[in-house]
């Protein structure tokens, strides 16, 4: 049976196969205030930020405790993995893995910035419950042959949508950069899409304020729409995705990494 100790160094292992310290650029103030507002988090969450060089945090937000029982300054790689749901950590390395592909492989360096990554995974709470968390990850800095550097990354609780666990992973593109939504990380079909639906940009900004649980009133309010353009494009929404009700909605998009 492998030890968390050997997931662990086994994610570690794909991401500094090929890396080296060398001079870096980071992302554009301009792009970098569209990728933060790209991150999407529908309840409570921390977020840290990763080197991966050093594989160590250089920075951890204090909410961690409220969300998991840990303190930022006890929170590690080592702790996610001893925490983390023994099915998931090893799904964990195939997400990891396809992350990897795809930032190294599957998209020119010039893009690296321009991407974030997401899925879901469960960790054991300080009361020992299961928390369901998003991850989503951003690359802040890549090296000149484009490795990247450092990462933001933003744990938001989802548990209250009961998302089931799942093998896939989405790479979300921004400044107008294509998403790959809800690609499989299984080997026999690695990085393949299933079956999408099309989501507009407007009706995506809908869906993340159905997810903050605002009524139709208040997002019309926002989106400068009337009441009956939002409950139409609610009942678009629900139609097209097959989905029964809004959480219903929220959980579907949420797996796709669509929101």
């Amino acid at each position: 049976m492998t030890t968390d100790s050997e997931n662990l160094m086994q994610v570690i292992s794909i991401w500094q196969k090929n890396n080296k310290v060398e001079s870096t650029r980071q992302l554009q103030e301009n792009l970098f205030n569209n990728a933060i507002a790209s991150i999407f988090s529908p309840g409570k969450y921390y977020y840290f930020i990763l080197d991966f060089f050093d594989i160590g945090f250089e920075y951890v937000h204090p909410t961690v405790e409220e969300i998991i029982g840990c303190t930022a300054e006890n929170f590690s790689l080592d702790f996610i993995f001893q925490k983390m749901h023994p099915d998931d950590a090893t799904s964990i390395q195939l997400k990891e893995s396809a992350a990897a592909n795809f930032f190294y492989n599957q998209i020119p360096i010039d893009k690296i910035l321009l991407y974030k990554s997401a899925y879901t995974f469960r960790i054991k709470d300080g009361n020992g419950g299961w928390k369901t968390i998003l991850h989503q990850a951003l690359p802040l800095q890549i090296t000149v042959n484009g490795k990247i550097h450092h990462s933001l990354s933003v744990h938001s609780d989802i548990t209250f949508l009961k998302v089931p666990p799942d093998d896939r992973i989405s790479f979300i593109g921004i400044n107008g950069e294509p998403s790959f939504y809800g690609l499989t990380t299984h080997p026999n079909n690695f990085l393949q899409s299933e079956a999408e639906f099309k989501i507009s940009i407007r009706e995506r900004e809908l869906i993340k304020l159905l997810a903050d649980g605002l009524s139709s009133k208040q997002i019309a309010d926002i989106l400068s729409l009337s009441q009956h353009t939002v409950d139409t494009h609610r009942r678009n929404l629900l139609k097209k995705t097959g989905t029964k009700n809004t959480l219903e909605l929220t959980v579907v998009c949420l797996k796709k990494g669509m929101i």
